[in-house]
């Protein structure tokens, strides 16, 4: 069987490219695209190298493990575990829609082969492949998206409860679909309160930021009336209620610009662990 090292190297590229790229759009903050880059030449190196005599040892499924571990951390740069191993999981439940895609394209193709152990090697032409992994990061994609709706679609109303000096707040809140804010640097979900909740606070200052030990978070929005920036604080514990179901996680607090609004608005993001919750 004739390989070549070209198509080798281009395959495994448009595969790692596309398995972050897609992940990415799953899981905000999205990488850069040249991180991404990155990361695929990183992968596809390693493909071409792994097979080569006197490194074969590189095959070994521990050290594709840690391969696609080291290419998910140097693209996404996640700054918490759960942040890592979401992304970890979604590259890796990708990456096997996709082996089985390609292995049955290449059956078709009647190129499917058992090269030893359990390695199957398929062999479509590289523009097969291509469409069959953009079919398959497509529906992926928009597999994720409908569990996320499901998990969203949650009764709007919830309580949000915080520890505030020493004195547990509970503010009603409702789950907005629409809502990605988030800060970039975390990936945390930012959760914006109501004004008069927590006096003093609706102006956040290095000052006042500083005086009550908070750490302050600048993050950028969106509207439709355009970007614009606003001032929150890391809170660690959040807990969103609703009857049986309860999650605690960490967020950003931010602050509604119109005092009219009574209700603290939870983006639906914050919101996705419940998908395997109690009813």
């Amino acid at each position: 069987m004739r390989v070549y090292i070209e198509l080798v190297f281009l395959d495994n590229f448009a595969m790692d490219y596309l398995l972050l790229y897609t992940v990415g759009k799953c899981w905000w903050p999205a990488p850069s695209r040249m991180r991404c880059v990155g990361s695929a030449l990183l992968g596809a190196i390693y493909a071409v190298i792994a097979p080569l005599r006197g490194w074969t040892f590189l095959l070994h499924p521990a050290v594709k493990v840690l391969m696609s571990m080291g290419l998910v951390g140097l693209a996404y740069r996640p700054r918490t575990w759960p942040s890592f191993f979401k992304r970890f999981a979604a590259f890796w439940a990708l990456s096997l829609l996709a082996a089985g895609a390609l292995m049955g394209a290449g059956a078709l193709a009647g190129s499917l082969m058992v090269s030893g152990g359990l390695l199957v090697m398929s062999g479509p032409p590289l523009w097969v492949a291509l469409l069959v992994l953009w079919g398959v990061f497509t529906g992926g994609h928009k597999l994720f998206y409908a569990l996320k709706r499901r998990a969203a679609a949650l009764p709007q109303s919830v309580v949000v409860e915080l520890l505030w000096q020493e004195k547990r707040v509970e503010i009603p809140g409702l789950v907005d679909t629409g809502s990605q804010l988030h800060d970039p640097s975390t990936g945390q979900p930012v959760i914006l309160l109501p004004r008069g909740v927590l006096s003093g606070l609706e102006e956040v200052t290095e000052q006042t930021a500083a005086a009550l030990s908070l750490v302050l978070a600048r993050i950028p929005y969106h509207t439709i009336d355009g970007p614009g920036w606003m001032n929150g604080f890391y809170h660690k514990d959040v807990t969103l209620r609703y009857q049986a179901r309860v999650q605690t996680l960490q967020a950003v607090l931010a602050f509604v610009p119109d005092g009219k609004v009574n209700r603290a608005i939870v983006p639906a993001q914050a919101c996705i662990d419940w998908l395997g919750g109690a009813e």
